[in-house]
């Protein structure tokens, strides 16, 4: 869906990066699994850091954001035909309702156009939010959205600014916009006259192998565990579902801490999604009282 865009600079290719393991600059790189949270990080610091994006880092996001809005509609759909007991029983959902007739015209409409129709997303949007169930089925997050669309609620919110025809992706636009990190991306920054280079690479297994051309001259490592993520397993709603993402991060923590490149290294143990842990102890568990959160 255009989640996997990717007009980052490259360390591989990019001239400038090649001189990491000079002394002049103070080394930092971002570590954590798919999904934890250090892309988010890397993108904070291009806004404090460096005024936010180029033109074409932002023509790139609003491509993002118009492709992440798609597949929320998908997921939406996918959810309502999958006839989910919880959705269709308890939200006694009508599927012959004149709203969801009309966002189901409107998004085989939309597939069969060959270009990106912003009119298009913007009808689904209006026939969906019409019929007031759906409405209902969102506000109470009754449908299990992936964690790449994690920000759909945020998304339908904006949709009105989002489409409209000189858009342009703000700051908080950009950090809810998810798409995989792949391959390796790093940035200069200049923090108080000392130049930093940061370092984002992909979070998943195969992508973790290129840290180690970076392991010999690491300043600062930042290790993402993901505290709202604790009740997902890592590879949630992809491939691999194998362990809980929590101790799939404090594994890789671990391992990271005992090599021996890194013994003059400074560590940074960082838990990102506070909010996302927040808003589930309070929705789904009585911790939210116990903690007061």
């Amino acid at each position: 869906m255009g989640n996997e865009v990717s007009t980052r600079r490259k360390l591989d290719y990019d001239p400038k990066y090649h001189d990491w393991d000079k002394e002049t600059a103070y080394k930092i790189l971002l570590s954590g699994v798919e999904s934890s949270g250090k892309t988010t990080i890397f993108k904070q610091t291009k806004i404090v850091f460096q005024d936010g994006f180029d033109d074409e880092e932002l023509r790139t996001y609003r491509e993002i954001i118009n492709h992440l809005l798609l597949a929320s509609f998908e997921r939406i759909n996918e959810a309502v035909e999958e006839e989910d007991d919880l959705v269709l029983n308890s939200l006694a959902l009508n599927l012959e309702s004149s709203s969801w007739k009309k966002f189901k015209s409107a998004m085989i409409e939309f597939y069969s156009k060959e270009s990106f129709s912003p009119t298009l997303l913007a009808l689904m949007h209006d026939k969906l939010f019409a019929d007031k169930v759906i409405a209902a089925l969102l506000e109470t997050t009754k449908i299990a959205f992936p964690n790449y669309l994690r920000s759909s609620a945020y998304l339908f919110q904006e949709m009105p600014r989002i489409l409209s025809s000189d858009y342009v992706p703000s700051n908080r636009d950009i950090l809810h916009a998810w798409r995989k990190t792949t391959g390796i991306n790093g940035t200069t920054l200049l923090v108080d006259e000392l130049p930093c280079r940061i370092v984002d690479i992909g979070g998943t297994r195969s992508e973790r192998k290129k840290w180690i051309n970076f392991f010999g001259s690491v300043s600062t490592l930042v290790c993402c565990v993901p505290l709202g993520d604790y009740n997902k397993s890592f590879g949630y709603y992809t491939a691999s579902a194998e362990h809980n993402q929590v101790e799939e991060s404090l594994v890789l923590f671990d391992a990271l801490v005992r090599v021996r490149w890194f013994r003059r290294t400074q560590f940074i143990l960082f838990l990102p999604k506070w909010t996302s842990w927040r808003n589930n102890c309070t929705r789904y568990c009585c911790l939210g009282s116990i903690l007061n959160v």
